[in-house]
């Protein structure tokens, strides 16, 4: 990474293997979304391949006012899809920029939290995601057990049965 990141920058003469203007994929999370039934502001994740990163120097974003996170880069891009379709069955999440009124087959499925979600979870599915991306999974892991004996305790079983199932989505991907 740090060799394509330097050929790049410096254009060597005589090396023209990785001279090229390929990168390598970034997780992109926007809260930019809106749904068209609420003016709530959600995020959406998507994959890039070129983030719109401060540049050296100039100590600000391109954009000011974006807010995106960028989480990578991955090297390998149908590794990074594979993890993001089965992170997508344990925390359902929007790609696209505006949900339609109406359930998408997505949603039928329960790959999308629909359109009207439950802001709070969603912010909470979306804030575990980031972390299994960045390599925090055990914690994760721990967080849902916890709530989901809370959630228990509680007798609220619908969502500790919920919580149970991102719990066993979860160790499947990790496994």
């Amino acid at each position: 990474l740090l060799e394509s990141q330097l050929i790049k920058q410096r254009q060597p003469k005589y090396n023209v293997t990785w001279k090229d203007d390929k990168n390598y994929f970034y997780v992109a999370i926007t809260p930019s979304t809106t749904l068209r039934t609420s003016k709530e502001q959600l995020p959406r994740v998507f994959l890039t391949h070129q983030p719109l990163l401060p540049k050296p120097g100039l100590g600000c974003h391109p954009k000011p006012g974006l807010g995106t996170r960028y989480i990578g880069p991955f090297v390998e891009g149908k590794a990074i899809k594979h993890v993001l379709r089965l992170l997508r069955k344990a925390f359902p999440y929007y790609t696209a920029k505006k949900h339609p009124v109406l359930p998408c087959p997505y949603c039928h499925i329960g790959l999308c939290p629909g359109p009207k979600p439950d802001v709070k979870e969603y912010k909470q599915n979306i804030k575990h995601l980031i972390s299994v991306l960045k390599g925090r999974r055990v914690s994760v892991l721990q967080n849902l057990k916890a709530s989901m004996k809370q959630a228990s305790k509680e007798q609220d079983f619908e969502k500790a049965a919920a919580l149970r199932d991102q719990v066993f989505s979860l160790e499947n991907i990790v496994s």
